[in-house]
């Protein structure tokens, strides 16, 4: 991840808030990170991608469709894949370089269950804080500048 010219960020449904937190979150960090929700807007960041930027794909199931047939057109264009996802056996872990395994036991209601959604959010703070360990200095003048970016909207 702290190699990669831009990291792509692939996710559909819940996972799709997750996935806009750590592009907005990589970005504060000064890192070029890309995220829509739109699954055709993934397609097309995916076709032109390069074997210099990694694609970071999250899904709870691992079996999302449009998730899997966008991350075989970034195997096509050479880049890397890592995937946060909830079962090691599912479509996802077959197209990928690195997986990085979160589960949750998911509680079904008509309202729907966030377990799955905090548990991906804490795995990927521990590997966030991870890269910012990896250059903190550098790290915090960034932190420092995007912050002051935003200080006078913030009155």
């Amino acid at each position: 991840m702290v190699e990669a010219d831009c990291i792509y960020v692939f996710a559909a449904g819940n996972s799709g808030t997750v996935a806009d937190d750590l592009a907005n979150r990589l970005v504060r960090i000064g890192k070029k990170a890309v995220f829509h929700a739109d699954s055709h807007v993934q397609a097309i960041n995916a076709s032109v991608m390069t074997k210099n930027d990694l694609a970071f794909a999250i899904s709870v199931s691992g079996n999302t469709e449009d998730i899997l047939l966008n991350l075989q057109l970034v195997k096509e264009s050479g880049a890397s894949i890592v995937a946060l996802t909830n079962y090691m056996k599912s479509g996802i872990t077959k197209l990928t370089d690195d997986v990085l395994i979160c589960s949750s036991r998911e509680f079904s209601s008509l309202y729907g269950s966030n377990s799955s959604k905090i548990t991906q959010l804490y795995a990927l703070d521990v590997l966030f804080h991870e890269i910012v360990d990896l250059d903190r200095e550098r790290i915090q003048l960034l932190r420092d500048q995007t912050n002051n970016a935003l200080i006078d909207r913030l009155k």
